[in-house]
């Protein structure tokens, strides 16, 4: 318990100091698994400070302690503001993508399937779904891009939809989302 107290009284410390520092402990942290210790911290800079960015780094989180039922629970709490923050929308990006990605097979079993029947779009998608859990976002977007431009309106969209959760997950300043988004506008528009 004391190391606690000292953890979040450092953190508290660095946050009223220089915010950039702090956001950059928590990404290490984030990075490293220490999900626990990262939401005792933002829950306490929350009371302190209710920025998107610590409501962001809360959920994120508790997206990776695996309790989806709390992370619905604070999204529901979030003020119409605060959910229109870009590192808000990264988060719940992240939990939806996550708590749809179940995959029943093998990824060798899903690549069968595909190598059977090119044209089997729920394969595919499961390939995406694979590929995002193994952080190959660069192949998972290419997947996703081809789905669309196979069948636009293919369950409503879903491949549109899974690319936009996709660029939010990971963020407007980042080259694959930023290459991604160029590629569907112009899907989009051909």
């Amino acid at each position: 318990e004391p190391d606690i107290e000292k953890f979040f009284d450092a953190l508290i410390k660095k946050f009223s100091k220089n915010s950039s520092n702090v956001s950059e402990e928590f990404e290490i942290l984030l990075s490293e698994k220490r999900f626990q210790e990262v939401k005792l911290a933002s829950e306490e800079l929350i009371k302190s400070n209710p920025s998107p960015e610590n409501f962001s780094l809360l959920i994120r989180s508790i997206i990776g302690l695996g309790d989806f039922d709390e992370v619905e629970k604070v999204i529901e709490n979030l003020s119409p503001e605060i959910l229109k923050d870009n590192a808000v929308k990264g988060a719940i990006s992240s939990y939806e993508l996550l708590k749809n990605n179940d995959v029943k097979e093998s990824k060798k079993e899903i690549l069968d399937r595909i190598q059977k029947n090119p044209a089997d779009l729920d394969s595919k998608m499961d390939y995406s779904k694979i590929l995002f859990q193994e952080n190959n976002f660069s192949e998972c977007i290419d997947i996703l891009l081809e789905m669309f431009r196979k069948d636009k309106e293919w369950k409503n969209g879903y491949a549109k939809k899974q690319l936009l959760l996709i660029f939010d997950h990971l963020g407007s300043k980042n080259e694959l989302s930023k290459k991604g988004r160029r590629a569907l506008t112009s899907l989009i528009f051909n």
